[in-house]
């Protein structure tokens, strides 16, 4: 019994991880706090004193500090992912822990924007097809079925059959559409995840967004690795690791292949389809510049612009569309209640 009550004493208690907007915080003070002078250790315990909500986080790399490990492998403890720890280990190694946390907390900022950005762009169609659904649903279950007592024609189909079959078809009909998207997307799994995006970016509708957000990531990300003082082969065996998308270590891996075979990174770049012709412009550029993260960087955030200007474009012809559908069963609604109204006036007459 009481080996049973020292074990739950004695159990480590899970340490909660913090959220996007406290990493931020944490990184951002952090960065200002060793600027000033104040070292690790300070910097943590004054952040204790400060953010009273955060101090069991705190405390665990405090402690964790004091036990000799790495100031990455603390912060994976209280939730930093591999892929924003990378620049972290390679400043361990190299130094300027400093202007990696500043660089680090200017890019947090900039993706909870993107992520913002990308939340508004999607709620409002969202929103519109949520409310076009719970029309048809509430059509289908509790407006058809009191009209059919309306239909005094059996003779021939009457608007609320019409209506009632329109609406059962059409729901087969996206059943049907969203089975087959699924068992090709089961079936494009077995394939290599750059073959996969290959296909997907010919897609007439959504190609070109693909093409724009997947050139904007991977800009930034080179870019943001880059301007940490790396070299191409430092930042392609970073993406290697755990953390990153299957993607990104994919293509990692191909690139380690190519440099090792003393092929210039440049080359395989230009065959990925869904990365634009320009990024490889920019690489072949920025080497010989040596502005190479900057100049990414800048890229990636204009595409990202470009991919959120196309998704607006876009989305402005949903409004129309789904309103003209809401307008469609409207009027097929009151036709349904009127027809058979008129049509027993004239056989009063």
């Amino acid at each position: 019994m009481k080996k049973e009550l020292h074990k739950k004493l004695t159990k480590p208690t899970k340490i909660k991880a913090l959220s996007r907007q406290e990493q931020y915080e944490f990184v951002y003070l952090l960065g200002n706090l060793l600027e000033n002078g104040f070292s690790l250790e300070q910097s943590i315990k004054f952040m204790r004193t400060i953010s009273i909500k955060q101090d069991k986080q705190f405390k665990y790399i405090e402690k964790k500090l004091l036990k000799g490990e790495t100031f990455a492998n603390c912060l994976m403890g209280v939730g930093f992912s591999k892929e924003q720890l990378a620049p972290i280990k390679f400043s361990e190694v190299h130094g300027d822990l400093v202007g990696t946390l500043k660089r680090m907390s200017t890019q947090m900022k900039e993706r909870e924007k993107q992520r913002k950005d990308m939340v508004k762009v999607l709620s409002y169609p969202v929103l519109l097809l949520l409310f076009l659904f719970a029309m048809i649903v509430g059509m289908k279950w509790f407006i058809l079925p009191q009209l059919s007592d309306l239909s005094q024609d059996d003779s021939q189909p009457s608007m609320f059959t019409l209506l009632d079959n329109g609406l059962r078809y059409g729901g087969i009909g996206l059943i049907l559409i969203f089975a087959s998207c699924y068992l090709i997307n089961k079936r494009l799994n077995r394939e290599s995840q750059i073959k996969k995006l290959r296909l997907y970016c010919k897609i007439p509708l959504v190609g070109k967004l693909l093409t724009s957000y997947y050139t904007s990531l991977f800009a930034t990300e080179w870019g943001n690795l880059l301007s940490q003082g790396m070299e191409f082969k430092e930042v392609v065996l970073v993406m290697q690791q755990k953390g990153y998308s299957d993607l990104m270590q994919e293509m990692s891996k191909k690139l380690k292949t190519k440099l090792e075979a003393g092929i210039f990174i440049d080359e395989p770049i230009s065959q990925w389809s869904f990365l634009k012709p320009e990024l490889t412009w920019i690489i072949r550029q920025g080497e010989v510049h040596g502005k190479l993260g900057q100049e990414l960087v800048v890229f990636g955030q204009r595409e990202w612009e470009v991919f959120i200007a196309e998704c607006e474009k876009k989305i402005q012809w949903l409004q129309p569309i789904t309103f003209l559908l809401i307008a469609v069963l409207i009027v097929s609604v009151y036709g349904s209640l009127l027809l058979p109204i008129y049509s027993g006036m004239g056989d009063f007459y």
